[in-house]
């Protein structure tokens, strides 16, 4: 099983249009919110939360403010989840299910 991230039925873009959106996925952890117009995501390590994490730890992607760029910006954080942290969350826990 290929687990992903999912936000529909979750997630609305006019949510973060008055408000920042947190989740996390196994051991990464994101954050969406409305930044000169764009989806701004931003994914980082746990188990702390954003504003304890290190800066040099975070990195930020851009999408446009549109269903379009909603879905590339959860293309994006299953993206990085598989480059980054499917294979630790592998070794870590010893679940063969996090493929």
């Amino acid at each position: 099983m290929n687990e992903k991230i999912d936000l529909s039925g979750v997630f609305s873009l006019a949510y973060i249009k008055k408000s920042r959106y947190t989740g996390s996925f196994h051991s990464m952890r994101y954050l969406l919110e409305l930044k000169d117009g764009q989806i701004a995501a931003t994914i980082y390590p746990g188990p702390y939360c954003f504003e304890v994490t290190p800066d040099d730890e975070k990195e930020t992607a851009f999408f446009e403010y549109s269903p379009e760029g909603l879905n590339e910006t959860v293309a994006w954080l299953n993206q990085c989840y598989d480059e980054r942290y499917r294979e630790k969350d592998t070794l870590l826990t010893g679940d063969e299910t996090i493929q």
